[in-house]
């Protein structure tokens, strides 16, 4: 038999956009029912951002320990050991305590949350089939259904010898040979696990650089890092074919119109993701759409007034974060308060390479493009005394402010824990600080976060740790 549900706020996908919109819709006294189709938490909770970053930490943590880094420090074992079915174990319980917690919180914010595959019946009516038919009646919707795997047809993932960022993240075994497809985030990520772990790893990426999306010095300082371990990269390579063998599989190529054939136990397919806008019936609910996106005004709203959008669905980079924040908007706007996009603009991006990389704000290039002389200060890590205790001094932090005023427009960072580091440049731009706010601000010796002000000095010409030029 099926039931029939009335509340305030329809929220459609329960990854970080979506929980955090139920869960400040709670807060606030709205009356919510959150939709998941798979599992609490989404792609990033689940399959993508938490489960990466364990097995990251795991790798690394054993790659480390065997490396003449650290014996220089005078750490030797005898055999360092890893055993991969723990690991994996642990990595899931990291996940699953996670999980459990985003479920206590949606219940204690009064979140109904309902299991199953919700549909759009119209504006103002989701049905949804899980272990019982739901049909919700509701007076808003925020749609936060996220993103998927982009699948090649010329590659067709069996989860066998052809895999998916999915299967990386629990393989049985560490392989002895893969070749990752897709020299973008996920495949360097990923492919650094690997290559931590002794795996012989091949990066093919059609374009001419890893990580297009990031300034070409910080890919190479990681491109550098990454044959270091004894991995492989092979750009501007357009992969042709792949078929299997008695070893694996054969990856056939083409670089510079010549043609070569690699092999490998695995191939992995790890070229991006795509919205999730299979679920919409667009006759049924005309949002306008934007360059294959839903469009939205500066409060989050489609061009159907009641029904909200966020995340991976919307224009923007693929960032949990920013899919977080943008619920929390959503959430508000939907309870009556004035928000803007404007309000969380400057959004860090983070490669979790070694070493990281992490910006914020404009690049050089786009600064330019949009009219601004641009003044930089840059500090590079071999400087910092910090860094020369850990071993950590590869990479360097820099600044980009407006000539006219000295106001901060953009940071990049390439270090280790470039991901703790990226939150001070983003607040200084939320808050429009200039590079002497930064500067002046006096940070603990020996730190990390000395080469903000190191940096920031620079830009003015009057750093004290590096010639200024």
């Amino acid at each position: 038999m099926e039931k029939n549900i009335q509340t305030n706020t329809v929220v459609l996908g329960a990854g970080p956009g979506g929980y955090a919109a139920a869960i400040r819709l709670g807060q606030l006294g709205v009356q919510t029912v959150l939709i998941e189709k798979e599992k609490v938490g989404g792609t990033c909770l689940n399959v993508g951002c938490i489960p990466s970053k364990a097995l990251l930490h795991a790798s690394g943590t054993y790659a480390s320990l065997q490396k003449k880094e650290t014996h220089a420090m005078g750490l030797h074992t005898k055999e360092t050991v890893i055993n991969w079915s723990e690991t994996i174990a642990w990595k899931d319980k990291s996940v699953k305590k996670l999980v459990q917690g985003v479920r206590y919180l949606l219940k204690e914010n009064n979140v109904q949350l309902i299991e199953g595959v919700g549909s759009l019946l119209s504006p103002g009516e989701i049905k949804v089939i899980g272990k019982e038919t739901v049909t919700v009646t509701c007076e808003n919707i925020i749609l936060a259904m996220g993103s998927s795997i982009v699948n090649l047809p010329a590659f067709p993932v069996n989860h066998r010898t052809i895999l998916d960022s999915t299967d990386l993240l629990s393989l049985a075994e560490v392989p002895d040979s893969m070749i990752i497809l897709g020299g973008g985030v996920i495949g360097m990520e990923l492919g650094t696990v690997y290559a931590n772990l002794g795996s012989e790893i091949t990066i093919v990426e059609l374009l001419d650089q890893i990580l297009p999306n990031c300034e070409k010095e910080a890919t190479r300082i990681v491109e550098q890092e990454f044959k270091k371990s004894g991995g492989t990269i092979l750009t501007s390579t357009k992969a042709l074919g792949v078929k299997e063998n008695g070893k694996g599989i054969e990856l056939t190529c083409e670089h510079q119109g010549k043609s070569q054939t690699l092999q490998a136990g695995l191939l992995a397919v790890t070229v991006g993701r795509k919205p999730n806008l299979e679920g919409l019936d667009l006759e049924k609910i005309p949002v306008s759409m934007e360059q294959g996106r839903i469009k939205i005004n500066d409060s989050l709203q489609t061009s159907l007034p009641n029904i909200y959008a966020i995340g991976d669905l919307i224009e923007g980079p693929m960032l949990a974060h920013k899919a977080t924040a943008e619920g929390i908007l959503a959430a508000e706007a939907i309870a009556g308060h004035k928000v803007s996009r404007e309000d969380i603009w400057a959004i860090p991006d983070v490669v979790y390479t070694k070493p990281e990389i992490a910006s914020v704000g404009l690049s050089e290039e786009q600064a330019r493009e949009q009219g601004y002389a641009v003044k930089q200060g840059k500090f590079p890590l071999t400087a910092l005394g910090r860094a020369a205790t850990t071993n950590e001094g590869i990479g360097y932090i820099k600044y980009l402010a407006d000539e006219k005023n000295d106001r901060i427009i953009g940071a990049t960072i390439v270090s280790h824990k470039a991901s703790e580091l990226i939150s001070e440049p983003t607040f200084a731009i939320e808050m429009g600080a200039t590079l002497d706010d930064i500067a002046l601000t006096v940070h603990p010796h020996p730190s990390f976060g000395e080469a903000h002000m190191e940096a920031a000095a620079a830009g003015l010409k009057k750093a004290i740790h590096v010639v200024n030029r």
